[in-house]
């Protein structure tokens, strides 16, 4: 199967996957929406479980690939710290959030997977805060261990689907209100204004997150 080709499909995995969840997705349906033999993914893919894996790992290590080339030229510096957590919120938790009952249920090996990834992240959150550390920025009596420990978990426990759709403002006000919250505990008063122009800086833009 070509590049092009299992792109197609997994671009038709993120758009579907998070409506429909793991349990009703099937190679069936894939094949008839996409109108492509079974056969032809069958070829690629030995079942639905190797399929599943294959297209989560290659957006999770995408993403990885974005979170290391920021963490190699870090220098302690807030702006890298800001652009790796919007990776891990905007990018990451979205694309797990979704499917993660039906992972811990149907696909406990692939779960494993996921948790040994989250405990990287955990890691490169933790190197980077680290540094903030030394330099005087983070909250001095959170250290920097519990505060990405406590920061992570409260994102990944908080940052619903439904805690997006349920309420009456904008995904964009909700994430941003989230941060603005959980951040100012953890930067001294100076580090956290700095951090503030970065989310005035966000709220301008009119991409979406």
């Amino acid at each position: 199967m070509s590049d092009a080709m299992t792109e197609k499909i997994f671009s038709h995995l993120d758009r579907s996957l998070g409506r429909s969840g793991l349990v009703f997705f099937t190679v069936d349906g894939l094949s008839r929406e996409l109108r492509m033999s079974k056969k032809t993914v069958y070829r690629r893919w030995s079942s639905k479980e190797a399929l599943i894996r294959d297209y989560l790992f290659s957006r999770i290590h995408s993403h990885k690939r974005a979170i290391d080339a920021l963490i190699l030229e870090d220098r302690g510096d807030l702006d890298t710290f800001m652009k790796v957590l919007m990776i891990l919120v905007q990018r990451m938790m979205p694309l797990i959030l979704p499917l993660m009952p039906d992972l811990q249920l149907h696909y406990p090996g692939i779960w494993d997977d996921v948790l040994a990834f989250r405990r990287v992240a955990l890691a490169d959150i933790l190197q980077i805060l680290k540094k903030l550390e030394r330099r005087g920025l983070t909250n001095a009596q959170v250290p920097a261990e519990q505060m990405v420990y406590i920061l992570l978990n409260i994102i990944q426990s908080t940052i619903q689907p439904n805690f997006f759709t349920e309420g009456q403002y904008s995904p964009r006000a909700l994430l941003i209100s989230t941060l603005r919250i959980l951040l100012e505990g953890c930067f001294t008063e100076e580090a956290y204004s700095r951090i503030e122009l970065m989310f005035q800086t966000i709220e301008r833009e009119e991409r979406p997150l």
